[in-house]
């Protein structure tokens, strides 16, 4: 059965036109910058065929549509993207304003969205074929808003990139685009490490192996909220992992994948802002697997590259797969 995985991802990227300098002269530095810090998370969503990958809500208007004419990478019919990377949101915090150029990979599928408009585009691989498609950004990153000088689209005060906006990184700047965050989404290829049954309508077991120490079985009601949480999926065993469902909390659960995304290396306010656009998702009605993913994995299926180099990145990702409607 094929599945459809989708992305979602927030980029901050900065290219300039003036080779090794930035926009006030500054020769480039070589080496990662110190005081950088950038900051990703997206959500992973994995959904069976037919159904439409959720969670965010619509992007607006002003939001870049990548041209569907960008090929994906050639793959044969039993890799076509299954999955959606929704909201990969890049937070940047700079020590000071500066150009920094990004951008990111999608050798097993393609872009769909980004945020502020990206360059859009194949990057030329070893192997023949059309290459990999990319999205570019030329950024300056600064620290607060100048009067007199452009805005962030104003949005409504519910929706999820105001929510994302109060994290409290630093302003981006693309041309006429100024926005407190980079996004984008896209279509991807990602193999589940894990399988989730049921032997009664309690017991659940799951297969597998995955990186990530954690994973909630959740099962939602009409107004209830039933959880197996599991721990040390990574652990060599001979027999698959069991548990019991049990009754919970939407707060419960969300305090729990808080602290998850804390230790993976979000700050609170990060990890709160991508838990306040899914939680609804996590808790409607059906049965899903929710786990975080492996900075090895986050890597492989979107490779990213900025200039400068920051001297730290963090990159999580929260897999979110659905088991049954």
């Amino acid at each position: 059965m094929t599945r459809r995985i989708t992305v979602g991802v927030l980029l901050c990227l900065c290219l300039t036109a003036y080779g090794d300098l930035d926009k006030v002269g500054k020769k480039r530095p070589e080496g990662p910058v110190k005081g950088l810090r950038i900051h990703e998370w997206g959500v992973f969503h994995i959904v069976k065929d037919g159904c439409k990958a959720a969670g965010g809500g619509e992007a607006p208007a002003f939001i870049q549509r990548v041209p569907a004419e960008l090929p994906p990478l050639a793959l044969n019919p039993a890799a076509r993207p299954n999955t959606v990377a929704k909201e990969p949101i890049l937070h940047i915090y700079a020590p000071e304003a500066m150009a920094l150029h990004v951008e990111v990979s999608f050798p097993t599928g393609k872009p769909t969205l980004a945020w502020p408009a990206a360059q859009a585009g194949l990057k030329p691989c070893a192997a023949s074929g059309p290459g990999i498609p990319r999205l570019a950004w030329d950024l300056q990153v600064d620290g607060e808003l100048k009067e007199g000088e452009p805005h962030p689209p104003e949005m409504l005060q519910e929706h999820w990139i105001s929510g994302v906006r109060k994290v409290g990184s630093d302003l981006l700047c693309s041309g006429e685009d100024v926005e407190h965050f980079l996004f984008y989404e896209g279509e991807l290829k990602h193999k589940s490490t894990l399988h989730v049954g049921f032997g009664d309508p309690n017991l659940v077991t799951v297969n597998g192996r995955t990186e990530s120490t954690e994973a909630w079985v959740l099962r939602g009601e009409e107004k209830t909220l039933s959880k197996c949480h599991l721990v040390n999926l990574s652990a060599p065993r001979e027999d698959p992992p069991m548990g019991t469902l049990e009754g919970t909390t939407p707060a419960d659960l969300q305090a729990e994948l808080l602290k998850a995304l804390v230790t993976a290396g979000l700050s609170e306010a990060e990890a709160g802002a991508l838990l306040t656009i899914w939680m609804p998702e996590l808790t409607k009605p059906g049965t899903r697997l929710a786990y975080v993913l492996s900075r090895e994995e986050y890597d492989r299926l979107l490779p990213i590259h900025f200039s400068p180099e920051p001297e730290e990145l963090r990159r999580v990702g929260l897999v979110v797969q659905e088991i049954s409607p």
